[in-house]
């Protein structure tokens, strides 16, 4: 509802809100009309839980799903003071419970809930399920010196090596970083998930904001081995695309741009995200990177014969 998304836009004005939940990111990576938000409010009036959400129709169908390049969501509450934790568990069933009544009639549901939210309860008894994935963070990047001590020693050797034959750039080339992200997903045998223009459109918005990067690791031939894109509101920086050239994967320039981006940002914020850890070629680094593994609540539910049946069918319940 047009009232609920004001309310929010202006809740998002006075307190604090990860940015992968901003209504200006919903309308960047949904469209303005095509998201909406659930809101619960106390006896007072004042709101205390919200929850945004991407309204995909197909086939005449609802579907409420991740949005393009959108890693997380959660359900924001704003807790009492001075909670026991019985009291606390309350509010929880209370809000989410009002939360979930108000998500509209679909015929698939599926959201990642960041690893702040913990009590998917609610959900399972109104008939949703639920599995995990894991993203890996670094909860204090006030002191880089002091990460780099914590990391295993072949990521400390691999910086080391990269930082001999490579240099790491902030450059506006969203071409070259799209030439990239698509070679990484090409050499896993996958589609990219967005193509070129909205990767324009969201690196647009986001540098003039002042809320997104990239960073090359380039040689001396000048050739761009790897690149990074972050992006940060004030308190968490997020890894949002990655690429690198499947010629030159040896060098250890992801590890360069992690450790180089972390350093920059280590001025800005305190939380670094890399956004992932599920592959088995990419979990050891950023463990061996000192990462802290969190895990992700991924909360589905199917109300159509048709998307059960495909989800059996391609070993893939929740997707």
């Amino acid at each position: 509802m047009l009232q609920n998304k004001e309310a929010f836009r202006e809740l998002c004005r006075e307190t604090y809100i990860p940015l992968f939940m901003q209504p200006w990111w919903y309308d960047l990576v949904c469209g303005a009309h095509h998201w909406d938000v659930a809101i619960h409010r106390n006896k007072n009036g004042e709101i205390i839980g919200a929850f945004p959400y991407f309204l995909y129709r197909k086939f005449g169908l609802v579907i409420i799903r991740m949005p393009e390049a959108t890693p997380f969501n959660n359900i924001w509450m704003r807790y009492p003071e001075r909670m026991k934790l019985h009291s606390r568990y309350s509010f929880e069933r209370e809000v989410i419970g009002q939360i979930i009544g108000q998500i509209p009639r679909f015929a698939f549901f599926r959201q990642y809930f960041y690893y702040g939210f913990e009590n998917w309860l609610p959900f399972y008894w109104n008939g949703f399920k639920q599995t995990l994935h894991y993203s890996y963070a670094l909860p204090d990047i006030s002191e880089p010196e002091a990460i780099l001590r914590n990391m295993k020693g072949n990521a400390r050797r691999n910086i080391q090596k990269a930082a001999r034959q490579l240099s790491v750039s902030q450059e506006d080339n969203p071409a070259l970083f799209f030439r990239l992200n698509r070679a990484t997903f090409n050499r896993q045998g996958l589609p990219i998930p967005h193509g070129f223009h909205f990767f324009l459109r969201v690196h647009t918005v986001l540098k003039e904001r002042g809320q997104g990067c990239m960073f090359f690791a380039r040689d001396q031939q000048n050739r761009a081995h790897a690149a990074i894109y972050v992006v940060w509101d004030e308190r968490m920086a997020s890894v949002l695309f990655t690429g690198s050239d499947p010629e030159l994967r040896r060098s250890g320039a992801i590890y360069l741009l992690h450790w180089h981006a972390i350093n920059e940002l280590s001025k800005k914020v305190d939380h670094y995200d890399f956004e992932g850890g599920m592959l088995p070629n990419v979990e050891p680094m950023y463990a061996a990177m000192g990462a802290v593994r969190h895990p992700i609540h991924i909360i589905y539910r199917s109300r159509n014969r048709f998307y059960g049946f495909l989800s059996w069918l391609l070993g893939r319940p929740y997707h």
